[in-house]
């Protein structure tokens, strides 16, 4: 038996069918109760948000309004006031919609009577107070896993810190790799070199630079912005000479093509004698047959890496003018070896700011 003086609202439009449940509900013995009576939705929901009701049976035809309506409009799965979905048709649809809407429970009015309406009632009625008992133990489980995490944030920022900075160090270099080329690209165009060619390709660049940013915008919300200042660039006043007139030697190491094919082709164009490679491999037997007066080098490369390729490049007792090109940061455990080189420049570099940084480090005077 449920508790006694229980305080029912009935929504019904059929003050007929009002009084026939009401007195199905008085021949259940035990069984003391208050039933409220309203015939519309407005009525109805005026009543239920004030939430001082134990139960509330709702018929499905309103007028206008019907009792999915009333569902939705009232949000039933948020109500504490178990709702109790009666229909006159017996159809199955209706019911289903009624309970994925938030009702507690249906019964058809054709099978109602007293016992077996006061059962639905008192189901009904646990059923709620089981869900707001969860819905504690839920809400007490949230502050917990919050408080859990506020207690290991500290911790966290500091176990993720390195991955954090790998990964700004990887964005960075994604964008610093395509904004290179277009940097190369327009300082050849600038040189004269095939306009047609070099505009097509800074056109792809741009397109791989603007996919870029939007990964990188759907990533982390940023707000649009301008990702890209390209300078178009100016070296006309600087040669490749050397005192006895002959090009000077450039070798460049770059795993990245489209670097590597633009900064051979920048120093050409300059005066100088350029070689590449795209790893360090490979460049050591080149210094082994030619000599250079100056070496460009990325640093992160697969094969050897930019620091590895340096030291056995001083191995061999060479004293080539040695800079790094990198687009990452210099983690801790090379930036001892990379800072004994004569220079580091990040990419993606103005090339204006490049020859002239070429000529503050290079042992040798480019004039």
């Amino acid at each position: 038996m449920i508790e006694t003086n229980l305080h029912i609202l009935y929504i019904e439009d059929d003050e007929e069918d009002f009084y026939l449940v009401k007195e199905s509900l008085s021949d259940v013995k035990g069984l003391i109760f208050t039933m409220e009576h309203a015939t519309t939705c407005e009525e109805g929901m005026a009543r239920l948000v004030k939430n001082n009701l134990d139960v509330c049976l709702l018929d499905y035809r309103l007028g206008e309004c019907t009792g999915l309506d009333f569902l939705q409009n009232v949000n039933a799965f948020l109500r504490p006031t178990p709702i109790i979905f009666l229909t006159g048709q017996g159809d199955r649809e209706t019911d289903v919609k009624a309970m994925e809407a938030g009702a507690s429970d249906y019964i058809s009015k054709h099978d109602i009577d007293g016992v077996t309406l006061e059962r639905t009632i008192r189901h009904a009625i646990e059923r709620k107070k089981y869900e707001g008992q969860l819905l504690e133990i839920q809400d007490e489980l949230t502050m917990a896993i919050q408080e859990i995490r506020d207690n290991q944030k500290q911790l966290i920022e500091m176990e993720n810190l390195k991955s954090v900075r790998e990964l700004a160090g990887s964005v960075a270099h994604e964008f610093a790799q395509p904004l290179q080329a277009l940097s190369n690209y327009m300082c050849l165009i600038r040189e004269g070199g095939n306009s047609e060619k070099y505009i097509s390709k800074s056109e792809q660049m741009i397109s791989r630079i603007a996919a870029l940013t939007e990964n990188l915008r759907n990533i982390t919300q940023l707000s649009k912005m301008d990702y890209v200042d390209t300078q178009i660039l100016d070296i006309n006043n600087l040669s490749g000479k050397s005192e006895n007139g002959k090009p000077q030697m450039v070798l460049v190491v770059d795993d990245e093509d489209i670097i590597l094919e633009t900064l051979i082709e920048m120093f050409e164009l300059r005066g100088f004698e350029c070689k590449g490679t795209t790893n360090g491999k490979e460049a050591l037997e080149m210094l082994k047959k030619d000599h250079f007066d100056m070496i460009i080098s990325d640093v992160n490369m697969p094969i050897m890496s930019g620091p590895e390729f340096f030291q056995n490049v001083k191995a061999m007792g060479n004293e080539s003018t040695f800079i790094f090109l990198t687009g990452y940061e210099i983690t801790d455990d090379v930036k001892t070896i990379v800072g004994m080189a004569d220079g580091l420049l990040n990419k993606p570099v103005a090339f204006d700011q490049f020859f002239k940084r070429l000529d503050e480090i290079s042992s040798t005077q480019i004039v």
